[in-house]
């Protein structure tokens, strides 16, 4: 008896998210449903990588470089069509962890792109490396990209029910002004 009044539970629960699920179906327009299923899809393509830790996180190096150093700013040229501060010019260290401005030939210097953000990783002189980002900056870049994307994730449901809104209350407008001609043309 238990077992039977239990299964009857769920399936009233499913009957009850089913008539909802109608209705809703019914009252938002085709054309809304196009603009939900494409946004729909395109967070989904740029969300769930992200969501699954499948960061895009590339290392580019380059070889003996002349750059010149500026309190927080790097300028150089890194081959004949690209330049440091096309990619990321800035360091978050002063003078770049240098002693002092000047001008340096680097004999390597690396740049990591995190899901599209190029930042200087790291850069040697000679022999001498210095870092300009650490392992914890890189996983706070992570958490802020996941943060980012299961909000744009969480924006899905919630604009369904914001054009389901918008689709009822023009509904109720449009037939309470139906219905109000209609009572205004039999009493004339």
């Amino acid at each position: 008896m238990i077992i039977k009044d239990f299964f009857t539970v769920i399936a009233l629960v499913i009957m009850f998210f089913k008539k909802i699920l109608v209705h809703v179906y019914k009252t938002i327009h085709p054309a809304h449903w196009v603009l939900i299923l494409f946004y729909s899809i395109g967070m989904s393509y740029f969300s769930l990588p992200i969501l699954f830790d499948r960061f895009n996180i590339e290392i580019h190096t380059y070889k003996n470089i002349n750059i010149k150093i500026q309190n927080y700013i790097m300028n150089g040229r890194l081959n004949n069509h690209t330049t440091i501060r096309q990619l990321n010019n800035k360091c978050y260290h002063k003078y770049c962890g240098l002693l002092e401005n000047g001008e340096y030939t680097l004999s390597e210097i690396k740049f990591i792109n995190i899901h599209g953000r190029n930042e200087i990783l790291s850069f040697c002189i000679k022999e001498k490396c210095f870092s300009n980002i650490s392992d914890s900056l890189i996983e706070e870049e992570k958490k802020a990209l996941k943060y980012k994307a299961t909000l744009a994730m969480w924006a899905v449901p919630l604009l369904v029910i914001v054009v389901y809104l918008q689709s009822a209350c023009l509904e109720y407008l449009v037939t309470k002004k139906h219905k109000k001609t209609i009572y205004d043309s039999d009493e004339g």
